[in-house]
């Protein structure tokens, strides 16, 4: 069998195959055609038996499904090209006021880089009208990095005022570990939230934690489920709906033992998610937490992208059944460069870090995340660094047992308990010796009375 490829053929036969790359066109299109020769005239054969003709259907069915499947394991960066492309434009929010049934345009104005290639992205944004609030998120193809400044997130003071607060996870998804003040997840949910994340169908279910809920601290940002609809090209989300499903619900322990959720360290903590936890269960199930819609899409060099979006929160409880919030995204400026460039530099300020791949448990204990500092121009420590992996060990055999507060709360509830019972029984045995004294006392004055008589 002899295969030939050939960029154009007026009529095809029955046993051609067409393979279309990304982008269309007569430069990008090319016809698979198999022809068989030789045996068939040396046996004086002037028409293939049914058998051969067949036979022959079967094997061009078989060297179509090879090139789907080539393409599908050939990885996305080598089909779009090593070419970054970037996208900037800005944000704004609307709240909803029910005394005038309107929309009103919220103070915070954002704008935002997105830069891509291959499978790496960058997602930076500043608020309009103060530089020195920004945030970025960073995917390197295997890690998420979250990057923004120390101060006006923490309360502790740092002698260094340019400190950088990171954190690393081992995933795709962004889980924000402290309030994201200028709501990074509006652009992550347009170009960094990939289809690649989801089933193969069209549309697809895929339970994830809400960033804009902060699933590193609170459990409000589980029990929620995606369902999305990926674009035409399968690179961005078309729509998607966050809807409320109890059936994701764990217990309250459970809740607490997420792998993507910091356990709490201390009772207030521990008080307070499990507050957040009781609220979150009132929301009924089949709830609409959150839509997302693609309103325009721009298409140029081969690759198509988002270029307006618009994001519609709901809150429970409400007396009202429209959006309480409504976020609008738009594209200002397109860059497409033929060249790859790197989307995680080193450091160029101190990094103080929180490096969630290094996350272990066992039975008693919980690592974490690795803390750690990063001064100017180090480089990115890995997921396997000796010193951090024995800082985790160490812990896990020697740190305090992770469910401490939870008991000593138990505990206090039991000695208050306790002590109750102690109460009861100290007045009651009070009351008793006081009604004896009276008995025995009547019974003297009654003696003396008697006597004196």
């Amino acid at each position: 069998m002899k295969v030939t490829i050939t960029e154009s053929v007026p009529d095809r036969s029955p046993y051609e195959g067409s393979l279309v790359r990304m982008g269309g066109g007569a430069a990008n299109r090319a016809v698979f055609r198999v022809e068989f020769w030789g045996p068939l005239r040396s046996y004086g054969l002037s028409r293939p038996p049914r058998q051969l003709h067949l036979l022959r259907k079967g094997l061009i069915g078989a060297l179509r499904l090879c090139l789907f499947l080539l393409m599908l394991l050939i990885p996305k960066h080598i089909i779009y090209g090593q070419r970054t492309i970037e996208i900037r434009g800005f944000y704004s929010g609307s709240v909803y006021r029910k005394s005038t049934a309107t929309y009103e345009k919220y103070g915070l104005k954002v704008g935002f880089l997105y830069s891509s290639s291959g499978d790496t992205w960058r997602i930076s944004a500043t608020n309009a009208n103060e530089s020195t609030s920004w945030e970025e998120l960073v995917y390197d193809g295997t890690n998420t990095y979250t990057m923004m400044p120390y101060e006006g997130h923490f309360s502790v003071a740092q002698p260094e005022s340019n400190l950088v607060f990171t954190t690393i996870s081992r995933s795709s998804l962004y889980l924000a570990a402290v309030s994201d003040d200028l709501q990074l997840y509006i652009p992550w949910l347009a170009y960094g939230l990939s289809p690649q994340m989801l089933a193969s169908n069209k549309t697809a279910t895929l339970a994830i934690p809400l960033p804009w809920y902060v699933p590193r601290v609170s459990p409000s940002a589980y029990g929620y489920r995606w369902i999305a609809t990926p674009s035409s090209d399968g690179r961005f989300l078309e729509s998607c709906q966050v809807v409320r499903d109890t059936s994701l619900d764990l217990s309250y322990r459970q809740e607490l033992l997420r792998p993507e959720l910091d356990w709490p360290l201390t009772e207030m903590d521990r008080d307070r998610c499990v507050e957040l936890l009781g609220i979150r269960k009132t929301v009924p199930n089949g709830f609409v937490d959150t839509r997302y819609d693609c309103l325009a899409w721009y298409r140029t060099n081969g690759v198509t992208f988002p270029a307006e979006a618009e994001v519609k929160f709901y809150r429970y409880g409400q007396r009202f059944s429209c959006p309480s919030y409504i976020v609008e995204l738009k594209t200002t400026k397109v860059k497409v460069c033929d060249d790859a460039k790197e989307v995680l530099t080193s450091p160029n300020a101190p990094y103080f870090v929180n490096d969630y791949r290094y996350r272990m448990t066992n039975s008693a204990r919980i690592f974490r995340f690795a803390a750690y500092t990063l001064r100017p121009g180090d480089a990115w420590k890995t997921d396997h660094d000796p010193g951090l992996s024995a800082v985790a060990e160490y812990y896990l055999h020697h740190g305090p047992r992770y469910d401490r507060y939870a008991l000593l709360g138990s505990y206090s509830r039991l000695s208050r308990f306790a002590w109750s019972l102690v109460g009861l029984q100290v007045f009651g045995v009070v009351l008793i010796w006081k009604m004896v004294v009276k008995q025995t006392k009547g019974k003297i004055d009654k003696h003396n009375t008697k006597a004196k008589g």
